[in-house]
């Protein structure tokens, strides 16, 4: 039985590529409205297909696929793709115009907006993804990380109600990642949008995401709150990844020292911080 709250429900999808490969098999998801969720697993799990599947760029092989109590098909594929916004991992598949400012407009253009309001909408979206200025800049001018806030930016100015980012620090040096970071972070917290992240880097979950699901050779192995799911060596290994830096040192002082020295394990260094300070403290 669907939610009302639902942004996104898919009941036993299967899908298989023309070449006979099966890339998901039998997930069964549900995404509340405002969530922000994160799809983990390595490479070749199955998640940019899953991405796409929620979008309507392809069909399931079986199964069905709800966005926001509509199902995705042919008749409502218009409404879906006006409310669900796709970040694609490279930012080149989106960004194809001669300036950035053309490349941003060419969403709201096909709708029926006047110009007022299509400039208004690209002017926020620039300005939200900090690329004020850059209006005339040829995307291929571009650094990685200003490539992937303008490919952003180009979904943003759509003002979908969820927003999905597969590999979002996919080629990211070290200070646009934490830039990325906030922006993801902001956009959460001031437009209640509905987050949904495709990624195996799993410190980057632990920053935007609430709830994870594991995605492991095309079926979900998992689903849980973030911390439950990186505080589980046996099910990261299991899905082939490591779990975060920090929960992994913490994990082995836990060990080593024969007892449960920091519980619950930290996600994040302000969280370690803190739980240091107390146990220094409490010694």
């Amino acid at each position: 039985m669907l939610l009302k709250e639902a942004a996104i429900e898919m009941e036993k999808i299967k899908f298989v590529y023309p070449d006979g490969y099966t890339a998901v098999e039998n997930v069964n998801m549900s995404i509340m409205r405002g969530e922000r969720i994160a799809i983990l697993g390595p490479n070749g799990a199955g998640k940019t297909t899953l991405l796409m599947l929620i979008d309507g760029l392809l069909t399931p092989s079986e199964g069905q696929v709800n966005v926001l109590g509509m199902p995705v098909n042919k008749n409502n594929l218009y409404k879906v793709r006006t409310k669900v916004g796709l970040v694609f991992q490279d930012p080149d598949d989106q960004l194809f115009c001669p300036t950035l400012w053309e490349d941003v407009t060419f969403g709201p253009l096909s709708m029926d907006l006047s110009k007022k309001e299509v400039a208004r909408r690209a002017k926020e979206a620039l300005k939200v993804m900090g690329l004020e200025g850059y209006e005339e800049k040829p995307p291929h001018h571009l650094s990685a990380g200003e490539k992937k806030k303008a490919a952003i930016a180009t979904v943003l100015v759509m003002e979908p109600e969820i927003l999905i980012l597969d590999e979002p620090t996919a080629n990211l040096d070290p200070k646009s990642r934490t830039e990325l970071v906030k922006i993801v972070d902001n956009l959460h917290k001031e437009r209640k949008i509905t987050l949904i992240t495709a990624t195996h880097d799993v410190n980057f979950v632990a920053a935007v995401a609430d709830r994870v699901y594991v995605l492991n050779k095309g079926q979900i192995i998992a689903e849980g709150h973030v911390r439950e799911v990186f505080s589980n060596p046996k099910l990261m290994e299991e899905a082939n990844l490591e779990p975060p830096a920090l929960t992994h040192f913490f994990n082995i002082l836990n060990e080593q020292s024969g007892m449960d020295l920091i519980k619950p394990l930290p996600l994040t260094i302000e969280e370690a911080i803190d739980k240091m300070k107390r146990l220094i403290k409490k010694s």
